[in-house]
């Protein structure tokens, strides 16, 4: 029996091999001996592993396993028929030891507070493309849309900004109305105090 670990076991009999001419190192029979090998374990058919392992073990080996569950792993780094057959032998218990490890389960972790302000933020955003979106489809009672000439930025200010705007001086306003001049329907309101210092008027 060939020990993987504690508990489990796999049946050299189940084991077969195959041995043919080797395209690595070698000296002088290199290529006249068949010192490289193939190691053939039917993981399917297999009476020593528990089902569990085989079908992680499906999993992990990828295009080394035949459609019909038989595992090929073969070795030619070496110049002696021994030694190849000894690390074919160590690469599946490696593999096989790999999948009798069954996945850590997946802990949930609590958002922190940074990735939940992101995601506000990215929401908020969504939200404001999602508004100005509809404001372009809007058209209001003349028939005019937001892109219209018709459409044009009415800033609101507070009183002491409706005294600095009178004598010349630029000060940003409380509020923008985008609104149709000829109707007066709002398709608009910013009131971001971030956007409206982008916005001084005098």
């Amino acid at each position: 029996m060939i020990t993987i670990k504690p508990g489990v076991t796999i049946d050299e009999s189940e084991l077969e091999f195959e041995y043919m001419r080797s395209p690595g190192p070698g000296g002088q029979n290199v290529n006249k001996v068949s010192t490289a090998v193939r190691l053939r374990f039917d993981v399917a058919s297999s009476q020593t592993i528990p089902q569990s392992i085989k079908k992680r073990l499906n999993a992990l080996a990828g295009n080394r396993i035949t459609k019909d569950g038989v595992l090929l792993i073969e070795a030619s780094g070496f110049r002696t028929r021994r030694r190849n057959r000894q690390d074919a032998i160590d690469r599946l218990k490696e593999l096989v030891e790999e999948a009798s490890s069954p996945p850590k389960p997946r802990r949930k972790t609590k958002p922190t507070l940074r990735s939940q302000k992101k995601r506000l933020e990215i929401k908020k955003r969504g939200d404001m493309n999602q508004s100005s979106k509809r404001d372009t489809e809007k058209t209001c009672r003349c028939g005019n849309d937001r892109n219209s000439a018709w459409i044009v930025p009415k800033p609101s200010y507070s009183t002491f900004g409706w005294i600095l705007v009178g004598i010349g001086i630029s000060h940003p306003p409380v509020e923008i109305r985008f609104e149709c001049d000829k109707c007066g329907e709002v398709f608009e309101r910013i009131d971001d105090p971030k956007i409206l210092k982008t916005h001084t008027y005098r």
